[in-house]
């Protein structure tokens, strides 16, 4: 391999992030299990945004969660009407199936079935003949709980856009890779760029605020905003190979090299 030459295509990569946090509530209900009922009585249930909650890791995604506080009730339960038990679904309250050594005709060939002595039934395994189960819906309990559940969803939204390079290098390579990382800010709400040298830098940091700011300001809490800029190394190596001109791309802080035109296909593989 005879190295001719090295062209840089060095480029920048912006990068928004917009962390946000959005409620949601419905009403859910689970078995009782003997824990204290937080009823109204003991307060009056607060709004979703009242509830007060820790604010975990920042631009991590989290989900989270719990009851209101003030809204759990008991009732008896629906399906059982508080008996704790309903009829057996597989036996549908006979106590009996049908066998499945004859499928239910008492016969196996010209003899009685000696299963279920000619019955054509047998016992029901899930009841043990008692025709009833314990409910699913109490767990057994014959209550149930209602709360209204409150979900808080953590969010960290990610807009990237990388610069032109001017190469046919294919830019979606650059998500897999790290670049050098040259400018940083975190606020609570951040300003667009306008004194980077790349003007489409600039560009994609007003296009990504105004992004950000459509689609998420009004239906979630923003908590907090950060954007960063990467240098993003990317050089162009030609080479002459058995009297042939190739060439292949070397990119990223991992030294990534890409190429689709390797010379030996059968015996190498660049990786």
């Amino acid at each position: 391999m005879d190295f001719h030459e090295l062209r840089p295509f060095n480029t920048y990569r912006y990068r928004l992030e917009t962390f946000t946090e959005s409620r949601t509530c419905k009403w859910v209900t689970t078995p009782y299990d003997g824990q204290a009922v937080d009823s109204p009585v003991f307060g009056i249930p607060p709004q979703p945004w009242d509830v007060p909650i820790q604010i975990p890791a920042m631009f991590k995604d989290e989900i989270m969660k719990m009851p209101v506080p003030h809204t759990s009730s008991l009732k008896a339960c629906p399906q059982c009407l508080g008996i704790c038990r309903t009829v057996c679904k597989k036996c549908h309250g006979t106590g009996r199936v049908r066998c499945w050594v004859c499928n239910g005709t008492g016969r196996r060939f010209d003899d009685p079935c000696h299963h279920c002595r000619g019955q054509g039934t047998e016992s029901c395994t899930t009841c043990h003949s008692t025709r009833y189960e314990r409910c699913v819906g109490c767990s057994g309990r014959g209550q149930i709980l209602n709360y209204i559940e409150l979900t808080v969803t953590w969010k960290n939204n990610i807009y990237e856009f990388v610069a032109e390079h001017n190469s046919e290098f294919p830019t979606d390579l650059f998500k897999k890779v790290n670049g050098e990382m040259i400018f940083m800010d975190e606020q609570m709400l951040l300003s667009p760029l306008v004194n980077f040298p790349a003007q489409s830098i600039n560009q994609a940091s007003q296009n990504a605020l105004q992004q950000h700011r459509a689609q998420y300001f009004s239906t979630s809490r923003v908590l907090r905003q950060r954007h960063s800029i990467e240098w993003l190394p990317l050089t162009k190596v030609e080479y002459i190979w058995r009297g042939n001109r190739y060439d292949y791309f070397v990119y990223g802080k991992e030294n990534q090299v890409y190429t689709d035109n390797y010379p030996q296909q059968c015996c190498c593989a660049v990786m």
